[in-house]
């Protein structure tokens, strides 16, 4: 009764002219930095972090908030219209959402995944609410051992995402890790494969790759049959934007499943959206009654990889307001804009800034509320885009997508490497090579790499660091199963086939 009390009046305190205004432009930011290729929430929240200064902390930070959770909800809207996944989380709505864009169903695509977006952040925002002081505990049992081999999971669970060649899978997956190893070594700091240039100490960032893999390659290949198809975008048509009652029927478990995965991965540490949306979709599509879908245009995998994408957030507010521990790159900035604000996220951030703390997560409410208004509202809006010429839109995109490329570190070099990886995404699609997996082990690579060695660096070289911790030795189960389960049953459906043939 006393966390309702202070919930309510948290939600009381955001009725405030001055605090709803403020509200209203973080989550319309965050929207438009969501659309916007190579921007995405870490940028926008850097950009809006210097107006912050001599503000009340509690529009201040209600805005920058709304900043974050805004930009999830925009990033689903160029996936599904343009297959540009303005950050990693987005990759996954590509999957399904351009497809389903594809036959014709943009207003569906762009209706499912605003529903599972609201219901995935609200769901979550509640657990937040309910759980964060119990959860906050658990996050702390998760140290380098731990996340390597949660990281060694989602791996594992990404190379069998496609319904393509595996081993086509694997080796784009072997060729995101190679690509991870470019910079400065994380210990020691000597430079590895920056072949004399400067700008790949660093290593190369995500955004300009992702642009590059699949803005501009998916911009080539549709240029290249452009007169063949005679390409006006994406969609035609809306026929409807709200599912059928057996379509959201369906798309219900995938949200739920969604909606806690993406709580409970986004709680840790460096985690984050992107490892919760490929392991949302892989469950989602071991559960399905229609896997064969997953892929093609399905409104499970398209609901389950935004309620993920979207319940992240609310988990990675947890550790940064009760222990002072960003789970995100997003809640890493909003951190820093928090202290810049003269305030301590942490243990006792509650009990010195009680009506703010709860100021913030009561906000997430009104701010989904908000934003699924602002889709559903716009939804015809958005897809008119796609009535604009192909080629007119191309040069749209690949004007925006090189603004974002060039806008990240002011690099004309980076604009290079986005053109460079457009010529490499084409030829893989070309030849059926899954781009996804390349993508999501180029992200986590880096973090796969830290964690393994500071494992190791603390255990003097013992691999047995692996075995001695509960979490650990779970994630390590769990590889195994997702690893040998599909292989046996293989094996006992061709034995199955075998039988039948001797029997006949």
């Amino acid at each position: 009764m006393d966390y309702l009390g202070l919930f309510l009046g948290g939600l009381k305190s955001i009725f405030v002219p001055e605090t709803l205004l403020f509200l209203l432009i973080g989550v319309l930011v965050g929207q438009i930095v969501g659309i916007l290729p190579g921007i995405g929430p870490v940028t926008g929240l850097a950009l809006l972090i210097p107006l912050t200064f001599g503000m009340d902390p509690a529009p201040a930070l209600v805005m920058l908030t709304g900043v974050y959770y805004g930009s999830m909800f925009g990033g689903a809207l160029t996936s599904i219209m343009f297959n540009t996944p303005g950050d990693a989380a987005s990759v996954v709505t590509t999957f399904d959402g351009y497809p389903l864009a594809r036959q014709g169903k943009a207003g569906l695509a762009i209706g499912t995944a605003t529903i599972g977006s609201a219901l995935g952040g609200l769901f979550s925002a509640i657990l937040m609410v309910i759980l964060a002081p119990f959860i906050a505990r658990f996050a702390l049992a998760f140290g380098p051992a731990e996340y390597t081999t949660l990281i060694a999971l989602a791996m594992l669970l990404i190379t069998g995402l496609t319904t393509k060649s595996k081993v086509k899978s694997a080796i784009a997956a072997l060729m995101g890790l190679a690509l991870a190893l470019i910079g400065q070594d994380p210990i020691t700091g000597v430079p590895r494969y920056t072949f004399g240039f400067f700008e790949l100490f660093t290593g190369l960032d995500f955004v300009v790759v992702a642009l590059g893999l699949f803005a501009v390659a998916e911009i080539m290949l549709s240029l290249e049959t452009y007169h063949l198809e005679q390409k006006n975008g994406a969609v035609g048509k809306i026929s409807k934007i709200f599912p059928t009652k057996q379509q959201f029927k369906e798309i219900l478990p995938p949200i739920r499943d969604g909606s806690i995965i993406g709580f409970i991965v986004g709680l840790l540490p460096g985690a984050g959206a992107t490892i919760a949306t490929f392991i949302s979709y892989s469950f989602s599509k071991k559960r399905s009654k229609k896997p064969e879908e997953f892929g093609k245009g399905s409104l499970e995998g398209l609901a389950s990889a935004e309620s993920a994408n979207n319940g992240s957030v609310s988990g990675a507010m947890v550790p940064m307001l009760t222990l002072g521990i960003p789970g995100s790159n997003s809640t890493a900035v909003l951190l820093g804009g928090m202290m810049i604000l003269g305030l301590q996220p942490g243990p006792m951030f509650f009990r010195n800034n009680a009506e703010l703390a709860w100021s913030v997560m009561a906000s997430m409410f009104l701010g989904i509320a908000f934003l699924f208004a602002l889709n559903m509202f716009m939804v015809h809006g958005f897809v008119r885009i796609m009535k604009i010429p192909y080629s007119i839109l191309s040069v749209i995109i690949l004007v925006l997508s090189f603004l974002g490329a060039y806008g990240i570190n002011r690099s004309m070099f980076d604009v290079f490497v986005m053109g460079i990886f457009g010529v490499v995404g084409y030829f893989m699609k070309k030849n059926d090579f899954p781009v996804a997996p390349m993508v999501l082990t180029l992200v986590l690579g880096g973090l796969l790499e830290q964690n393994l060695r500071r494992a190791l660096t603390i255990s003097d070289g013992s691999y047995a660091v692996f075995f001695t911790s509960p979490v650990s030795i779970v994630m390590i189960c769990l590889t195994l199963a997702a690893f040998t389960i599909p292989q046996l049953m293989r094996l006992l459906n061709r034995k199955r086939g075998s039988d039948f043939e001797i029997g006949e």
